[in-house]
């Protein structure tokens, strides 16, 4: 049991429920800003949620030798996916340092790591993801997202009438202009201001009047001050060039909504369409490698997203081995270009066949790694002297090393 504003933290004698709960009374949460109100509290709540599980790996998932990632322990999976997701696409050290920024400014980011085309995709579907997970925990606010679609159909309705368009709007305009003429007539004169308080208060129920002059006053001034953004909004969508524009953003707000498909929530879809996106960013990054600094961190990366779940049932490396498999020769090519590993054989296919094992090695260090080919092919493992694996593999063409000799991954 969690008390955040006592700050007092409940628990049994047990290590991983007193860390997680630790977590969970931490001040420092994330609380990103967007126009949208939904958006602002799927991404967050996601994210706090998938951090706490995260922050808690190491007592659940580190035996002290190596990682072994404990699936059936992880409460909240989604959210600890969606957010390892997210430091990875975003890097740790700017998640971390924008907690309380605005959404766009993580969209500029994404643009700027990436490209543009891929950067807007990426968060796109980021947000579909987080949006979907909060649906499935707050049904009730479902419906509000319904009443957003068809508010958004109807306007692309008269939208595709450009002269009713026009036409509505200019009505709309009239009608808040003479608003404002009817609050200026008296928000100025005491007396005037004075019956109209006086008249408003009677129409409203009981426990919506206001009880003070000056509140009515302050009330008044709020209104017409939201009259002038609205009137100022309604004539910048009626100059020429804006059309196209309005136009082309409500389309885009409206697909958004409807590709959420809010009759049949599927986070499983967001999150298959979360992973290609991140492969695509993966092998982009991992075509700028220059040294074998760079070419480590992304061998890391793509052992730890080799074993990574999409769901508890579903890996990574399981359901896209394609994309993975050329992934993991890209990086041993650039590898044997940047002379930074032994090249076991100049025969680049048998070379592989040994390098693939580092993906699937649970060794910690990769400095630590030797492999040993002997006579009879069986292919050895080594974390510096102990072995981690032994294979029997196909015989080795145009051997470019000794037999039964340990040689260093890494030169």
């Amino acid at each position: 049991k969690v008390e955040k504003k006592e700050k007092k933290i409940i628990t049994l004698q047990n290590e991983y429920a007193l860390l997680e709960a630790i977590y969970k009374i931490n001040s420092n949460s994330f609380k990103l800003e967007s126009s949208n109100p939904i958006r602002e509290k799927a991404i967050s709540n996601t994210l706090n949620k998938g951090e706490q599980a995260s922050k808690c790996e190491i007592l659940r998932d580190f035996d002290g030798w190596s990682w072994n990632i404990n699936l059936n322990e992880i409460v909240d999976y989604t959210s600890w996916f969606f957010y390892e997701i997210m430091v990875y696409l975003l890097g740790y050290d700017f998640l971390n340092s924008n907690r309380n920024t605005d959404m766009s400014f993580m969209e500029q980011h994404l643009k700027e790591k990436f490209n543009s085309t891929l950067g807007e995709k990426i968060f796109k579907v980021i947000n579909q993801f987080a949006i979907v997970q909060y649906l499935l925990d707050n049904k009730q606010d479902i419906v509000i997202l319904k009443q957003l679609e068809n508010d958004l159909n109807e306007q692309l309705s008269l939208m595709s009438n450009k002269k009713m368009y026009i036409e509505s709007i200019t009505k709309e305009r009239k009608h808040i202009i003479k608003e404002i003429e009817k609050i200026d007539k008296y928000i100025n004169n005491d007396l005037e201001l004075k019956k109209e308080y006086i008249k408003q208060n009677k129409e409203l129920p009981q426990e919506e009047r206001v009880f003070s002059l000056s509140d009515f006053s302050e009330k008044v001034q709020k209104q017409r001050d939201d009259y002038n953004l609205k009137l100022k909004d309604l004539t910048e969508k009626l100059k020429p060039n804006n059309y196209v524009t309005e136009k082309n953003l409500t389309e885009k707000n409206y697909n958004f909504i409807k590709e959420l498909d809010l009759d049949n929530l599927d986070i499983n879809k967001f999150a298959k369409s979360l992973v290609m996106l991140f492969l695509k960013a993966f092998n982009e990054e991992a075509s700028k490698i220059t040294n074998k600094k760079e070419l480590k961190d992304k061998i890391y990366e793509l052992r730890y997203i080799n074993l990574f779940n999409i769901n508890k049932n579903v890996s990574i490396g399981k359901e896209y081995k394609q994309i993975i498999e050329k992934a993991k020769k890209d990086l041993i090519t650039i590898a044997c270009n940047l002379k930074a590993i032994t090249i076991f054989s100049k025969n680049v296919n048998d070379n592989y066949k040994i390098y693939k094992h580092i993906f699937e090695s649970r060794i910690i260090d990769l400095e630590s790694v030797y492999i040993e080919i002997t006579k009879d092919n069986v292919l050895k493992l080594y974390d510096e002297n102990s072995i981690e694996k032994e294979e029997k593999i196909q015989s080795i063409t145009e051997l470019n090393v000794k037999f039964n000799r340990k040689i260093k991954m890494f030169i």
